[in-house]
């Protein structure tokens, strides 16, 4: 069945605003072309985070129900790039090309849990998006913490002069010899220099870090692009568009991504996920019922 990956702009003016439908007719055309939504991390919690303010409290819960009333899969983005790489090492030291991790998990408490845990919530039944959403008490701090981050980690690497940054190649090798460490995996039997150029030349090796890396790369190459704190958000979410049919992505990270997507793909046709990218969900339904 086809998976939709939503953005937070759209999630909200479909929910809030009944743009471009009403979400139960959306909810009554997706059904009808066989797709569902894929509710992550990301795009529940911004969303969330747009209506902690209100003090109608039934309200908010009949929004997060209307939310979850749309047919959905949950996706763990958080934990893909650890995934594809953990893999990607295993199979590079037996010779082998690497599989695809499953990020699909069965409810949406799974979608926020760190590598290798499981939700402390686990045990409860029918246990509801709104529900969850209460029981997490307001936006986590550390999320902010985490958006500043990631921005000064761009604007860094914009403050070093052109001619001394790194070669492509090079800065992806440096990106994934933080993440092994960070996750503590076990490094390549080959070195992480042989690892990396192997995971560079094909870039169906590890789709969802590929993409990710590439918008940052991107990012801090178009240092006349001022940076703005909803790409941290967009950013989350370009390691997921391998495993989806289609996504919605603002104007501006459409953008990228397709340029990107299109890049990539002449190294490797079925990374050409350029198709799959809309602006809007108008956008969107228009494509899908041109398709027949």
């Amino acid at each position: 069945m086809p998976v939709l990956l939503p953005d937070t702009k759209d999630l909200i003016e479909l929910i809030e605003h009944r743009e471009p439908v009403e979400a139960d007719v959306f909810a009554r055309w997706l059904t009808d072309r066989g797709f569902q939504v894929a509710l992550t991390f990301t795009n529940v919690s911004e969303f969330a985070d747009t209506i902690r303010s209100t003090r109608d409290l039934l309200y908010v819960r009949s929004i997060l129900q209307t939310l979850e009333s749309l047919p959905c899969v949950y996706l763990r983005e958080v934990t893909i790039e650890v995934e594809e790489i953990r893999r990607a090492i295993e199979s590079f030291d037996r010779g082998e090309e690497p599989e695809r991790p499953d990020p699909y998990v069965s409810r949406w408490d799974w979608t926020f849990t760190k590598w290798g845990e499981r939700p402390p919530a686990e045990m409860i039944v029918n246990y509801r998006i709104a529900e969850m959403i209460f029981d997490l008490r307001g936006p986590d701090p550390r999320r902010s913490t985490r958006k500043h981050e990631a921005l000064q980690a761009i604007a860094t690497d914009r403050a070093v002069p052109r001619n001394q940054r790194l070669a492509p190649r090079q800065s992806l090798t440096t990106s994934l010899r933080k993440k092994i460490e960070f996750w503590e995996l076990e490094p390549p039997k080959a070195g992480l220099d042989a690892f990396g150029k192997w995971i560079y030349a094909d870039p169906s090796r590890c789709p969802g870090f590929r993409l990710a890396w590439e918008l940052f790369h991107a990012l801090v190459s178009n240092d006349s692009d001022a940076l703005q704190e909803s790409d941290v958000a967009d950013n989350a979410h370009f390691p997921a568009l391998p495993y989806v049919d289609d996504a919605t992505l603002d104007r501006r990270m459409a953008g990228y991504c397709m340029s990107i997507a299109k890049r990539l793909g002449k190294a490797n046709p079925t990374t050409d996920y350029s198709a799959r990218i809309f602006r809007n969900l108008a956008e969107f339904m228009t494509a899908v019922d041109s398709r027949g």
